[in-house]
């Protein structure tokens, strides 16, 4: 079981409750606390929705260029505007070596608070004996609200490849979105 998923068989246990001690007891207590379980998770989904519109997902290079038999490692950063922090985001991201046809699929979670440009970001390393074009693309960027039972999704898809080069080889100029610019995605 999934950890959305163990969060939503709480919250219904939760709220069942809630709904028994209501039938049992028709005091106020009951009345608030009811309310209360019933609001909690579209208060938590309405805050979580601007933070999905303001979202932007982004990948950097660590390295334009690389020999062959290093480890690729690239930045998965999260920008956002909003006067509330990002609960959690999921990024799911595909790495292809367009050269060998060999693709890897990564999962990376960001939580916490944002730095002072409002970014949340993680370094990822792929490690690839062969060399060629290596193409990173964010499939999918998920901003899960605060009780984390909703993930809002927010595809963007745009690749950010740099060159992976073999040893005492030129590599060649980077592309728009490799080396240490970053390309963020509309």
């Amino acid at each position: 079981m999934t950890a959305v998923a163990a969060r939503r068989v709480g919250c219904g246990l939760a709220l069942a409750a809630v709904l028994l001690f209501h039938i049992l007891d028709v005091g106020y207590l009951a009345h608030f606390l009811l309310w209360t379980a019933l609001a909690l998770p579209v208060v938590s989904l309405l805050l979580a929705l601007p933070l999905v519109l303001r979202c932007r997902g982004g990948l950097a290079a660590a390295a334009a260029g690389l020999e062959r038999g290093s480890v690729f490692r690239f930045r998965a950063e999260v920008r956002y505007r909003g006067f509330l922090p990002l609960p959690m985001v999921r990024l799911r991201l595909r790495l292809t070596n367009e050269m060998t046809g060999e693709e890897t699929r990564r999962r990376v979670t960001l939580s916490g608070l944002p730095d002072r440009k409002g970014a949340l970001w993680a370094w990822t390393e792929w490690e690839t004996a062969h060399c060629g074009r290596v193409t990173c693309r964010v499939e999918r960027l998920q901003v899960v609200d605060g009780l984390g039972i909703f993930p809002c999704p927010w595809p963007r898809r745009r690749p950010a490849p740099p060159s992976h080069c073999p040893g005492g080889w030129s590599c060649p100029s980077p592309p728009p979105c490799g080396g240490r610019r970053r390309q963020w995605v509309p």
